[in-house]
């Protein structure tokens, strides 16, 4: 019976250590990613790539449930921008609705724009 408990034991000890090493690297991986303002960067494309393969290895493995893994997305999301998933969307779509109507201001090149 103790030989039975204490395999049980060492088994969880070991798996909860897993799930932290797996959190740590999908942490990381994620502040990487939100650190890369050129989001049409070939380096930023292909971190997404990692992130993705790597969430799916946790979600196979069941190292990490669909809850859990967005619970860390959001949590790493918040610590880069500051503000949630969400709110950035929105923030970002405001930008983009804000944007001049008219382009024609940039056709002239910006040495002759600049006003003395």
């Amino acid at each position: 019976m103790y030989k039975f408990f204490l395999y049980n034991y060492c088994m969880t000890v070991n798996s909860h250590y897993h799930k932290l090493k797996y959190i740590d690297g999908i942490k990381d991986r994620l502040r990487r990613f939100y650190s890369i303002s050129d989001t049409k960067s070939d380096h930023r494309n292909m971190l997404s790539h990692e992130i993705d393969g790597y969430m799916e290895a946790g979600l196979l493995a069941e190292i990490i449930d669909k809850r859990e893994l967005q619970s860390v997305i959001d949590e790493q999301h918040i610590a880069v921008f500051g503000i949630s998933r969400q709110e950035r969307r929105l923030e970002m779509k405001s930008i983009l609705e804000t944007a001049p109507d008219n382009w024609d201001i940039y056709d002239t090149p910006a040495i002759d724009r600049r006003q003395t």
